[in-house]
């Protein structure tokens, strides 16, 4: 895609990004969990999210995103950089787990399958060798979660960052309302200094600005949800009845 499709879309991309950073990032807290209790990761899932050259999985592809719009624009922020350089140090980090969980889920069984179908002291020394290896590799394992645990939590920040003062962004406040529990779920209790960070004091322009892209994309009966809770935040806007009143009309 072009230069100028990434900048005639950014509003939408922007979105699109703190969406799917969460769905990763949700994906790899379920990972490390599973390693926690059992020792071990999916490589299926972990190959799934970031897929591969031909056909790039929603991590590859999260990277790609904040690459040409936080790296590449010229007018990119300093906080927009460092979220693109968290998250593309995601991307890398998540590369090295992936291979080091193929090599501990289907190499190192291979190998003691060897040693215990051919016994020889000769074999056994050169698999004892090899397991210490293995050993290894999971220690690496243990390593990289921990640090992909801290860079997810590293950039959660960035986002506050990144996003803050884009209030007027309908397809933020779209993603907001419509995917809150997915939000909210990623970014655990720093959920609401998010929206803060985004709107201020002005929470009900979240609500509002989600109202007129519902209505712009023909969800009427959302829309009006969406209204109700901008006049929960705020009853005595007159931008909400404003909005109420052009969204009626159409």
């Amino acid at each position: 895609m072009s230069k100028h499709w990434f900048e005639a879309n950014s509003s939408r991309l922007m979105a699109e990004i703190l969406r799917d950073f969460c769905v990763v990032s949700l994906t790899l807290e379920e990972q490390f969990s599973r390693y926690d209790n059992a020792g071990n990761l999916s490589y299926a899932v972990l190959r799934d999210i970031l897929g591969d050259e031909m056909n790039r999985g929603i991590l590859w592809r999260l990277k790609d995103a904040t690459h040409h719009l936080f790296r590449n624009a010229p007018d990119s922020t300093v906080a927009g950089k460092l979220l693109d350089w968290a998250i593309g140090y995601i991307f890398h980090e998540t590369v090295k787990l992936m291979e080091d969980t193929h090599q501990h889920q289907y190499y190192a069984p291979s190998l003691m399958a060897m040693a215990e179908n051919n016994p020889s002291p000769e074999l056994t020394a050169i698999a004892e060798e090899f397991s210490q290896m293995v050993r290894e590799t999971q220690k690496d394992m243990g390593r990289t979660v921990v640090r992909i645990h801290k860079l997810l939590s590293l950039t959660r920040r960035f986002f506050h960052r990144c996003y803050a003062g884009h209030k007027d962004n309908l397809d933020i406040a779209r993603i907001l309302n419509d995917r809150e529990d997915l939000i909210r779920e990623a970014f655990a209790g720093e959920f609401e200094m998010f929206c803060v960070a985004v709107y201020g004091d002005k929470r009900h322009m979240l609500f509002l600005n989600a109202a007129l892209s519902l209505a712009r994309g023909g969800k009427m009966e959302a829309a009006r949800t969406a209204l109700d809770k901008a006049r929960a935040c705020a009853p005595d806007d007159p931008e909400i009845a404003a909005t109420a009143q052009n969204i009626v009309l159409g």
